[in-house]
């Protein structure tokens, strides 16, 4: 199984975990805009997704190796809890700059970006 053949499924299975999750799932993921803010590292996949006030932040590894990346969030997404829907684990919220994260190789990160 080729390394993107692995991503791809797992990207799937968990947009599909994710879509039952909760009460109706997220309406972001059928619905809405799509964006690609700016990152620092080009073996990782990110885009936002928006509808009606909810935000959904998305970053996908795309190497077998542990990838660090720093995002260029935009401004609507200042002081914001990130909140992860697949374990519900809580991120360092959004800050001024650049937010860094660090993912395991061929990691995809579901993040819910919540008003505190």
């Amino acid at each position: 199984m080729t390394p993107l053949f692995r991503l791809l499924t797992s990207v799937v299975a968990g947009s599909s975990h994710v879509a039952r999750a909760g009460s109706g799932g997220h309406r972001a993921f059928g619905r809405g805009t799509t964006e690609f803010p700016a990152c620092d590292n080009g073996h990782v996949l990110v885009f936002l997704r928006h509808v009606d006030g909810e935000n959904l932040l998305i970053v996908a590894n795309l190497l077998p190796d542990p990838q660090s990346v720093g995002i260029q969030l935009p401004a609507l997404a200042a002081g914001r809890r990130v909140v992860d829907l697949l374990g519900d684990a809580r991120h360092p919220p959004v800050g001024p700059g650049v937010y860094a994260l660090t993912l395991a190789p061929h990691a995809c990160l579901w993040l819910a970006l919540d008003v505190p």
